[in-house]
């Protein structure tokens, strides 16, 4: 099997909560909306970030077991409109035990982006 780069799901604060209550990730609206899970790699988590959340978001990334997920991964091609690689996950959900590390963004005020925290 191919080894895979690590993959990565960013969810607000919110839904990290829910995730902790239920077991479950939460999809977005995305995910629902076209029937599979948006992930994103490493390289792209800043941009993918502030591109779809807020401060008040207080967005987190999850990483998550490759392994498990490798053969349910379906890659879709940068866009215009989106100009990053676009991994998806073919599953119905993703369950916190797919979660390996979690990464926290700190928000830049004066920029108004946010950094992945080192």
């Amino acid at each position: 099997m191919p080894l895979i780069p690590s993959l990565f799901k960013v969810v607000t604060q919110a839904q990290w909560q829910q995730a902790q209550e239920s077991g479950l990730i939460p999809p977005c609206g995305a995910d629902r909306a076209h029937g599979h899970i948006h992930l994103n790699y490493y390289q792209s988590l800043e941009q993918v970030t502030n591109h779809y959340f807020s401060e008040a978001d207080q967005p987190l990334a999850l990483r998550l077991d490759g392994d498990r997920l490798a053969e349910h991964i379906q890659e879709f091609e940068a866009t215009q409109e989106k100009p990053w690689p676009q991994p998806c996950a073919t599953l119905p959900n993703l369950t916190l035990e797919m979660v390996t590390e979690l990464l926290h963004f700190e928000f830049q005020p004066e920029s108004g982006r946010f950094t992945l925290q080192e």
